[in-house]
C-alpha cells in the first residue's frame, strides 16, 4: 500500500489513505510529493462498517470522490487445525473480504452515477489454491477474487473497470 501511494504521488495524483495506525499513515503522507490538492488520510479499521461510512461522509463533504479505489487491506493470522477458531476466521474475513465490500458499498454508487472509475482489489496466489496452514487466508482471498470477477461482469456495460491483482 505504501509503495502504491508513493507511485501514485510521484505521478501527481492526490492520494487518500486509510489504515489503522496513524504513525504509518503520517510517515507515508510525509514521503509523498506535494499535489495540487493536499493528500488525505484516515485512521480507520476497514472491518468497521461504521468507521468506513464516517470516512466516506467526511470525504464527500469535501467533494472528494476517488477515480481509483484500491482495496488493499489484508491480514493473515496463521492457522492450525489444532487451534480451530471461527472467531479468528471471522476476524480475518472481516478485513480481507468484508473490508473491501465496506468500501464498495459507499464508493461504487458514485462511480455508477458518473459512469467512470476503476476498482482494484489486491488478492493473493493463495486465493487460487488451498495452502498449508492458511485455510482462512486462502478462502478469504478466493472469496474476494470471485466477488470482483462477478462485479466485473455486472459492470461490463459501464466505464468502470475492475482489476484483481495477484502479487
Amino acid at each position: 500500500g505504501a509503495e502504491l501511494a508513493r507511485q501514485f504521488g510521484q505521478k501527481g495524483c492526490r492520494v487518500v489513505l486509510f489504515a489503522r495506525r496513524e504513525h504509518r499513515l503520517l510517515k507515508i503522507i510525509a514521503s509523498l510529493p506535494e499535489s495540487k490538492k493536499p493528500h488525505l488520510f484516515y485512521v480507520c479499521d476497514v472491518a468497521d462498517f461504521d468507521a468506513v461510512q464516517k470516512c466516506y461522509l467526511d470525504l464527500i463533504s469535501q467533494n472528494v470522490y476517488p477515480d481509483i479505489l484500491i482495496l488493499n487491506a489484508g491480514v493473515s493470522n496463521g492457522f492450525s487445525i489444532n487451534d480451530f477458531s471461527v472467531k479468528k476466521i471471522r476476524e480475518l474475513f472481516d478485513v480481507n473480504f468484508w473490508g473491501a465490500l465496506n468500501f464498495l458499498e459507499f464508493f461504487l454508487p458514485k462511480m455508477l452515477e458518473s459512469n467512470s472509475g476503476q476498482i482494484v482489489s489486491i488478492g493473493s496466489l493463495a486465493g487460487l489454491r488451498g495452502m498449508p496452514k492458511a485455510a482462512p487466508y486462502s478462502s478469504s482471498k478466493a472469496a474476494l477474487e470471485i466477488f470482483i470477477e462477478s462485479l466485473r461482469i455486472d459492470l461490463v456495460n459501464t466505464n468502470i473497470v475492475c482489476t484483481h491483482i495477484l502479487p
